[in-house]
């Protein structure tokens, strides 16, 4: 019933915790993320998420995935799972130097990892009913869970692809064998996944039967899609998320608003690793915003109506809200853009 953990060359003693729980399994993970003799191990008997060089994680699905992507509804919502592979197939499609440690399943207690497969194909060459899924659609069809597993196996392959070197000296680093940290092989400098705050905010009128939506340019955007969305932008140094919330509206639409107030968060791995933090703020809809044209195509007042009928028709078909299809669509589910929209439209603050 109790598992003893304990952390080689460790000044504290021993600890037992009841097996299969939250506990036992964040207690574990700290000990993985620091021992290497361990972390090795568990993970020859663990389990690997397998990303492609685009980023798309293996799911456990039909054959085939595009077509699920394309047909999906509300009601394939947090449906699907991710799909695991054994060491012996993850060694074969990927470097195991390079995998990253992930966490514990607390079902069996076994070693989660994330590994990189050099290959940019839509199915794997090995493992029955395995396929790669489009990552944007892979946070409307997976748990929640999942979707937390692949946001942090995206990050932190991205992050130990991006820093390899000491921004002290210059010279090589070296990571341990979780991937939680690396140290520089001269200086000695330890440097640890970094992640940024944004904030992401739904600007209300005071009335509230309007919100303020924008267009992005071509540059600002992740993929393709033209939907509306939220006004967000990354926390300044020496800001709390009120203010950076504050002068991105500003900035951005030239508006001033008052009432920020905190709602959600949720991580985005993409293009690197952010915390976005979610709020809404109120001003006032008789002032025209003036919109920044290197980030913004265009911003506008949308009604409560016209924002019921948007989300009826991204539940009806998410990929259609992924791609911007129609004059006026927003972001999917999964998404702290859908999220706030969606508390807002419902008058539940609690979603």
């Amino acid at each position: 019933m109790f598992l003893r953990l304990a952390l080689r060359g460790s000044k504290t003693s021993s600890v037992f915790v009841r097996r299969n729980s939250f506990v036992a399994s964040v207690k574990l993970s700290e000990v993985l993320r620091k021992d290497d003799i361990q972390c090795r191990e568990y993970k020859e008997q663990g389990k690997f998420l397998i990303l492609n060089d685009r980023g798309n994680p293996v799911i456990e699905g039909p054959a085939d995935a595009k077509a699920l992507v394309r047909n999906s509804s509300q009601k394939d919502y947090g449906k699907f799972s991710l799909g695991f592979a054994t060491y012996d197939v993850a060694q074969y499609l990927g470097s195991m130097e390079d995998s990253v440690f992930l966490g514990i399943d607390p079902a069996d207690e076994k070693a989660l990892f994330g590994i990189s497969a050099k290959t940019d194909e839509d199915t794997l060459e090995v493992g029955d009913g395995l396929v790669f899924l489009n990552w944007r659609a892979g946070f409307f069809l997976l748990k929640e869970t999942h979707v937390q597993l692949m946001c942090r196996a995206s990050s932190m392959l991205t992050w130990h692809r991006n820093f390899k070197f000491c921004s002290r000296c210059g010279a090589p680093a070296q990571r341990n064998v979780s991937g939680s940290f690396i140290t520089c092989s001269k200086c000695g400098a330890k440097y640890f996944p970094a992640t940024s705050p944004a904030g992401i905010v739904l600007i209300r009128n005071r009335s509230d039967d309007a919100v303020l939506l924008v267009q992005h340019t071509q540059k600002m955007r992740p993929t393709r899609q033209v939907y509306y969305t939220c006004v967000a932008g990354f926390c300044d140094m020496g800001e709390g998320i009120e203010d950076a919330v504050r002068r991105e509206v500003a900035e951005e639409v030239g508006l001033e608003v008052e009432r920020v107030k905190y709602l959600r968060s949720q991580h985005w791995p993409f293009p690197a690793s952010s915390l976005m933090i979610g709020c809404t703020a109120m001003c006032d809809d008789k002032i025209e915003p003036v919109i920044d044209l290197d980030e913004l195509v265009d911003a506008r007042w949308y009604s409560r109506k016209q924002v019921g009928e948007c989300l009826r028709v991204a539940d009806e078909s998410p990929w259609k809200a992924v791609t911007g299809g129609g004059d006026f669509s927003i972001p999917p589910k999964g998404t702290a853009a859908y999220a706030l929209i969606k508390s807002w439209f419902s008058g539940d603050e609690s979603q």
